[in-house]
């Protein structure tokens, strides 16, 4: 039997946001909980976490726990942004069907080797950067029993035929690298030429858009436990949601592989949408493209 949790994550105490959630998906969802970072109100669906909001994926994982227990026994776990709209047309009983999805395989947007992407047009991109920068072994904490080794983690990777490959520090490479020199100080220029002469990735992580899920109870655990420890050793959110779906599963659907379409963070699209319907939220929903599962973000405070 299919049970949705909805999980609406909250990166800013913004309780005006919560009516107007309700709104959207009561009729639709039939298990709908608000993750606000320090809630202290008395909403019975609302579960307070405890977190910096760039490792929301701590987020997910104290929402889990704080309902784990309960009597109520959810068959799936699905995650969305406060300020994301979905396809009107969606509800718990068909969102399988409109993802063509299986019941037992997870859903994020996409998945992304920060290798293929090392630069962009606002220059070197961070995620290929903590490829060689992050460590699971930091002071005082205790996650070496918690994460999958590094060995372990290459083996599921390449099951799930992830390129690890670090990129090589070609011309091309050291030019940009020397732009952030003339920008910054010597230092870091030394210690980015170190690091990318050693050509060796601490640990293997890919990058993703991390704002929607839908997991599967039987991953739910395991996903969790990774982004504690992702949490723990200070991953960013875009790192760690999908490491962690990687190394927990090995079903996992993006939206090339289900042939759907999504608008999330593209600024130009997003603006057009905001000058097209004036603000007007009732006029968006009515007129809501029929192909796209989610326009991301659409700030409710602003949309009347």
């Amino acid at each position: 039997m299919i049970k949705i949790a909805l999980f609406v994550i909250y990166n800013h105490r913004y309780d005006k946001n919560i009516d107007k959630v309700e709104e959207l998906y009561r009729d639709k969802f039939t298990h709908i909980f608000h993750v606000i970072p320090f809630y202290d109100g008395n909403r019975s669906n609302v579960l307070p976490v405890y977190a910096n909001s760039i490792y929301f994926q701590s987020y997910i994982a104290q929402a889990f726990q704080q309902i784990s227990h309960q009597k109520e026994q959810y068959s799936h776990y699905f995650i969305v942004a406060d300020d994301m709209l979905l396809n009107p047309c969606i509800n718990e009983k068909n969102i399988f069907d409109f993802l063509n999805l299986d019941m037992e395989t997870c859903y994020i947007k996409d998945i992304r080797e920060p290798h293929k992407k090392c630069y962009n047009n606002r220059g070197l991109h961070w995620a290929w950067l903590t490829q060689f920068t992050y460590k699971m072994n930091k002071p005082r904490v205790e996650i070496k029993t918690v994460l999958p080794s590094k060995e372990e983690a290459v083996s599921q990777f390449e099951k799930h035929k992830i390129d690890i490959s670090p990129i090589k520090l070609t011309k091309q490479v050291r030019s940009l690298i020397y732009c952030i020199y003339k920008a910054w100080y010597g230092l870091a220029y030394r210690t980015l030429i170190t690091i990318f002469q050693k050509n060796k990735i601490n640990y293997p992580l890919v990058w993703a858009y991390s704002d929607c899920l839908l997991i599967p109870h039987s991953v739910m655990l395991k996903f969790c436990t990774c982004c504690g420890a992702f949490a723990a050793t200070d991953l960013n959110v875009e790192l760690a949601i999908p490491t962690a779906l990687l190394l927990c599963t090995d079903k996992i659907s993006t939206d090339n592989k289900l042939g759907i379409k999504s608008i999330a963070n593209e600024i130009e699209n997003i603006k057009k949408i905001e000058n097209m319907y004036n603000f007007d939220l009732q006029k968006l929903i009515k007129n809501f493209p029929e192909d796209v599962f989610f326009i991301h973000p659409i700030k409710l405070s602003k949309w009347k």
